[in-house]
């Protein structure tokens, strides 16, 4: 990745990749808009959509930047974003979820009042597609309980997060490890700097279907392994095989990937 030294010129600048969107795209840019101050803005990555996803985003009002990629996937499409971004701090949106009122004011206290810190997390709305509430997912708290919990898979919500931008920019952005980007993302920042977390409610994730997808189920057992390896690697800390053998969501064995449901 390319890495933007430039001065900052914007507070916030939030994420949305998409890719043929234009049912739920309009309905999550505005719930961003928002919650927006006059200093932030919404960068779109539209990563060839067929649809009508880019039309429905000129067509709102606000602090868009609309970009366009080529259908390389999201990793790919973060990464364009990202490399745009002048601001100080990195937020993250799907265009099929929401933000909730206060979602930055929440995130930003925080994170401001922790020097030693990189990025904070806050809670998720999780939602049926019924649009019914399955549950409240909060975070770990900040220190050993989310450092023991990180080690037996991913606890954290990619869009109820609030990064900086240089430390994101440090570890490198975002790398292609399919199902688990965003928890490769998190483990790498762990190793520089503190995660912080709060318990308020910032997102509404919204399962779909797919969400729970055997073959995507398989993906991430394979990439949650490969970042905790990594990890185990790089810290020293505890072992690998440790790792594979107490992490919640996937076990190697063999030539094979077992996930408990």
């Amino acid at each position: 990745m390319n890495v933007d030294t430039q001065t900052p010129s914007a507070r916030v600048s939030v994420l949305m990749p998409v890719k043929n969107g234009a049912a739920t795209v309009e309905a999550a840019a505005r719930s961003v808009l928002a919650d927006l101050g006059p200093n932030d803005e919404l960068v779109v990555v539209d990563d060839g959509s067929d649809d009508a996803t880019s039309d429905v985003l000129k067509s709102i009002p606000g602090p868009i930047r609309l970009l366009k990629n080529t259908g390389r996937g999201i990793v790919d499409a973060l990464n364009t974003g990202l490399v745009t971004c002048r601001s100080t701090y990195i937020a993250r949106c799907d265009a099929d979820d929401l933000w909730l009122p206060g979602h930055i004011d929440s995130l930003l206290q925080h994170l401001e009042s922790e020097p030693e810190a990189v990025a904070v997390f806050g809670a998720a709305i999780l939602r049926r597609p019924s649009g019914e509430i399955k549950t409240i997912q909060a975070p770990p708290r900040s220190g050993d309980p989310l450092r023991q919990s990180m080690l037996r898979g991913n606890p954290l919500i990619h869009g109820a997060v609030l990064a900086k931008r240089c430390s994101i920019e440090d570890v490198g952005g975002y790398r292609r490890l399919p199902g688990a980007e965003d928890f490769d993302l998190w483990m790498r920042l762990s190793r520089i700097g503190r995660l912080a977390t709060i318990d308020t409610a910032v997102y509404d994730y919204r399962l779909s279907a797919g969400t729970t997808h055997a073959g995507k189920r398989r993906l991430q057992a394979r990439s949650t392994v490969r970042i905790l390896v990594e990890h185990a690697r790089l810290t020293r800390q505890v072992s690998a095989r440790g790792l594979i053998r107490n992490c919640a969501s996937s076990i190697w064995v063999g030539k094979r990937f077992w996930y408990r449901a």
